[in-house]
């Protein structure tokens, strides 16, 4: 799921995170197993805090290699066997999160497979809410997993000169020709609202422009 999260800039907020491992087992002693080819999970609770959460992104550091050690397990963790599922509290299956594991500094598959797992807290959470995710994974001696594929709602275009690029909640609009080697986000729409544009005078990008220059519409 590219690009990355952290790279529109988004604000992670800092989440009340419980980690308890689980097993493959019986279905009337563990919440319900997604998949019988996937052989471990951890599951995430996430605490809302004082505020309401709406699509709110979360950001979870993971050591793959100490979770699966913590198991009496060792091997190659399969990066693509990352998948990320909400449950309720009855141990029911909901759906699927579009997530992304992001490999951490010194990431080695074998001995250290550490890194951040991104995804958004879909719908609202009202304040002080738990929400109860499971994340499963595996080792490479257990069969490779293909990636993930998630559909990204992304419609892009190129005429050339201007890349415009679409998806249900936003509009952005790159220039790759503008003067002074400023090329980049020019405009950005939520809607009908312009979210910011460039003073046209300038000549000059939003990444280019300082703060002060930008207009706001909310």
């Amino acid at each position: 799921m590219k690009p990355s999260a952290k790279a529109l800039g988004l604000l992670f907020f800092s989440a009340l995170l419980v980690l308890v491992m689980s097993n493959p087992g019986t279905p009337s002693f563990y919440p319900e197993w997604w998949n019988l080819s996937w052989n471990h999970r951890v599951m995430i609770e996430i605490n809302s805090t004082a505020f309401d959460r709406t699509r709110w992104p979360v950001e979870v550091g993971m050591n793959f290699t100490q979770l699966l050690g913590q198991s009496g397990v060792s091997g190659t963790f399969d990066n693509n066997s990352v998948r990320v599922f909400e449950y309720d509290y009855s141990g029911n299956m909901l759906h699927e999160v579009p997530s992304q594991f992001e490999s951490g500094s010194g990431y080695n598959p074998s001995v250290n497979a550490f890194g951040l797992l991104v995804f958004i807290l879909n719908g609202t959470s009202t304040a002080d809410t738990n929400r109860s995710f499971y994340v499963y994974y595996d080792i490479t001696e257990n069969g490779a997993k293909a990636p993930p594929n998630y559909a990204t709602g992304l419609s892009p275009s190129w005429d050339g000169q201007l890349i415009n690029a679409t998806s249900p909640l936003f509009e952005f609009h790159i220039d790759t020709n503008r003067s002074e080697n400023t090329s980049g986000i020019y405009r950005i729409k939520k809607g009908d609202l312009e979210q910011c544009h460039i003073n046209i005078i300038l000549r000059k990008n939003i990444q280019y422009l300082l703060l002060s220059q930008l207009r706001y519409a909310v």
